[in-house]
């Protein structure tokens, strides 16, 4: 009540997100509510909104403070939207309205049981600023619009006026309610001498006075909209002499951004509106330009003579110079009169468009390959495997046909179900393997492998195998070859995703091998205290899980599968200086651990299967420049080591199974630019790399197995923009691979194998509060 809601960039009163619940209620009375940039007024469920003046000059901000066009009138602009609920009901009433939005009163939803009763209202319509924006001249606002609506709607005692379509529902009046001003830059809902408003509300005994807190009259008729002229009816006091009131111009701009090649000539049009009160003479307003050195324009009128509430097209050539380069260039326009108040500008862009390039050619590349089936056999078993290709070859070449030969043990059978398979660009397909062990197999360890071929280019080729362990049908121990998981596979088809995370919206999304066109919604956490803070495979089962930890209570889940439709319990921990330093198999059972350290005394602990009553301890590391950097198997026993890096001294050691008495020495960095970026296999050997980058230069190095004197080359990134943003094997090739993220442009890409020959370029995403949780 009493309130004066108005100039917010988004809307006035939003209350559209009440729950609608049958507890609830919203009353608006007595309300001024004007110039915002959405909405002026949203409610939703049971409503009364009474004695308000509504002055929906939605695009008062359109060419100030930066605003762009798109940011005025937003949701429509519509100056009261209200949401119905079943049940429930909504009356509007004695309130004088307008706006230049799409319409004046919005409403949506509810039932048969809902009801909207309109009463009494003064409504007066603009030109809607957004429809005449896109090429709509002339379009008025809308009176009141039900949309996706079955509630039952009463109109009574209102005047409607200069609305779209000439909407006059049966019972209203529909002339000129002659205001003191109905221009939307002055509006002034006072009544004058004469006004149809006056005397012909019928009488509501609930509403006892108007906007200004004055009495209305009991028993006899009131006046239409929010403002009672005078008590009892009779002749309205002498309208006093009007005055001319000054206000700035609104610009609007015709096809504001433009393309063209270099030297071409673009036609600009800003439409100028003079928002001078009535009472004030037409202004002659001038027109400024201002173009990039070099470039011409044309006026095809400099001046324009304008009256108030009216508006005039006035036109701007734009030519560039032949030379200019591709890219957006801004194009200043202004106007502005002896009055200083009239001088307001914008800015219009002209698009240089590089020209169209030649077609392209076509690049042929190695198909990718993958070969999956059972790890562990028994002689005389048959057995399925899938061999899976897909053509990589740029969407310029024609399609290609792939031979595929596959290699298994000496004296075991094999077949394939086709061995020619032909693809376009982007095509793949699976074909099957059946292999028979006799019954003579020995056991022990073997390997199958696969390659595909291109046949009309032989040098394109690519080779996969796999390990496979042959045991006897009467081994009955529980000992089990090691299980090759891949990061962040949340599916488990031997190939790496990456889960995305919005920290303004806490939205998730999963990309499935790294490919935006098979992505999965994953349920939001909207909580910005819960966070990412490690994954691996805590059931076991061969897909990644996420492990999430509330940084303000200390609570912490497991989402199995990378999703919250399962999740595994995990004991809280409330003190802050605990913290998940890192996620790994330490003691290879197929299952990882949970190692904790504490930030302020070096405590460390490990959490078997991420279960607080089964501990491991670890050493203490009190000086706190000490840092675990990464996990990874770096001897290749199937167990996971830490890499740890002091921060002041550049020292590095592994500790092997995450065992302090058993450490391996690492080169000395004492040059602290130098960071380890990632952990990972680089060259599918099944020992772990350290991938360093060197911040402010560029330089990139890969350690095979930690080990300094075993480099693997890297190409270098010098544009500061690019960033790690994780490792993962995106293609299933059996090496990992690197997923770059510019924050500058939101670009991203992958390095197939670290090589930055072989990338795989991905959709950008230019919203920067999108993270990629690569852990």
């Amino acid at each position: 009540e009493d309130s004066y809601i108005h100039h917010n960039t988004s809307d006035g009163l939003d209350l559209l997100y009440m729950d609608g619940g049958s507890n609830s209620s919203v009353t608006v009375r007595r309300t001024h509510a004007v110039g915002n940039a959405g909405n002026q007024l949203k409610t939703l469920g049971k409503t009364l909104i009474e004695n308000s003046v509504v002055v929906g000059n939605c695009a008062y901000f359109n060419g100030r403070d930066s605003m762009k066009s798109d940011d005025q009138c937003r949701a429509l602009g519509n100056a009261i939207s209200v949401g119905l609920v079943g049940g429930q009901d909504i009356t509007i009433r004695h309130n004088t309205i307008t706006g230049q939005g799409d319409c004046l009163i919005l409403s949506e939803g509810g039932s048969s049981t809902s009801s909207l009763n309109i009463q009494n209202n003064a409504l007066v319509g603009q030109v809607d600023w957004r429809s005449n924006l896109q090429g709509n001249t002339g379009e008025l606002t809308c009176g009141h619009y039900a949309y996706n609506s079955s509630a039952k709607l009463t109109y009574s005692g209102n005047l409607f006026y200069n609305v779209k379509q000439g909407q006059c529902p049966s019972g209203s009046i529909c002339s000129d309610p002659r205001l003191a001003s109905s221009a939307i830059a002055s509006f002034d809902a006072t009544p004058q001498s004469g006004s149809p408003l006056v005397d012909k509300a019928p009488y509501l005994a609930a509403v006892a006075d108007d906007f200004y807190g004055n009495a209305r009259p009991s028993g006899g008729a009131a006046d239409i909209g929010a403002i009672e002229l005078q008590a009892g009816g009779g002749n309205p006091p002498p309208d006093p002499a009007p005055t001319c009131s000054r206000n700035a111009p609104t610009l609007q701009l015709t096809d504001a951004s433009q393309s063209a090649l270099a030297g071409t000539s673009l036609n600009y049009v800003v439409r100028v509106s003079n928002n001078d009160s009535s009472a004030c003479a037409s202004t002659t307003f001038t027109l400024a330009r201002s173009v990039p050195g070099g470039w011409s324009s044309n006026l095809a009128s400099p001046t324009a003579s304008i009256a108030p509430g009216q508006y005039r097209d006035m036109a701007v050539q734009v030519t560039s110079t032949s030379s200019a380069s591709a890219g957006t260039y801004s194009i200043g326009l202004g106007v502005g009169s002896n009055i200083a108040v009239h001088t307001v500008s914008t800015v219009a862009h002209y698009v240089v468009t590089a020209p169209t390039p030649p077609p392209a050619s076509c690049a042929r590349s190695n198909p990718q390959l993958t070969l999956s089936g059972p790890g562990t056999v028994k002689p005389g078993d048959t057995n399925t495997y899938q061999v899976s290709i897909k053509n990589l070859d740029s969407s310029a070449c024609s399609s290609s046909t792939f031979d595929i030969a596959t290699e298994v043990p000496s004296g075991w059978s094999q077949s394939l179900s086709t061995q020619r398979v032909a693809l376009s660009s982007g095509g793949s397909r699976t074909v099957t393997l059946t292999v028979t062990l006799p019954d003579s197999a020995a056991t022990g360890a073997r390997q199958l492998a696969a390659r595909a071929t291109n046949a009309g280019a032989t040098s394109y080729s690519t080779r996969k195998s796999i390990p496979v362990e042959v045991q006897d049908n009467d081994d009955e121990s529980p000992v089990k070859p090691p299980v090759v998981r891949k990061a962040h596979d949340f599916d488990g088809d031997g190939q790496s995703d990456i889960f995305w995370r919005h920290y303004g919206g806490g939205w998730n999304v999963i990309w499935r091998a790294a490919d935006d066109g098979n992505r999965s919604q994953v349920a939001t956490v909207a909580n910005s205290h819960w966070s990412i803070v490690g994954e691996g495979d805590f059931d076991a089962n061969g897909t990644t899980d996420l492990l999430w930890r509330n940084a303000s209570t200390g609570a912490n889940t497991i989402w199995l599968d990378g999703g919250a439709e399962r999740e595994l319990a995990v004991a809280r921990v409330t003190s802050s200086e605990w913290f998940v330093a890192a996620v790994g198999d330490f003691d290879a059972d197929g299952v990882s651990d949970i190692l904790w350290r504490n930030s302020q005394t070096g405590a460390n602990v490990v959490w078997k299967a991420g279960d607080s009553t089964r501990q491991m301890p670890l050493a203490s590391v009190p000086r706190l420049s000490w840092h675990i950097q990464g996990v990874g198997d770096f001897n290749g026993d199937g167990r996971s080591d830490l890499f740890w890096r002091d921060s002041a001294t550049g020292r590095n050691t592994i500790w092997l199974s995450g065992d302090a008495s058993t450490q391996q020495s690492v080169t000395t960095v004492s040059n602290p630019a130098w960071r380890v970026e990632h952990v990972a296999d680089f060259n599918g050997d099944g020992r772990a790399d350290l991938l360093w980058r060197k911040n402010g230069v560029g330089n990139n190095a890969i350690w095979k197995s930690g080990n300094e004197s075993t480099q693997m080359s890297i190409a270098a990134l010098p544009d500061a923009g690019w960033a790690i943003a994780g490792v993962g094997d995106f293609d299933g090739d059996g090496t990992d691979d690197i997923f770059w993220r510019n924050a500058s442009t939101g670009d991203n890409t992958i390095w197939r194998s670290a090589n930055v020959n072989s990338r795989m370029e991905l959709l950008a995403v230019r919203d920067q509060e999108w993270h990629a949780e690569l852990r």
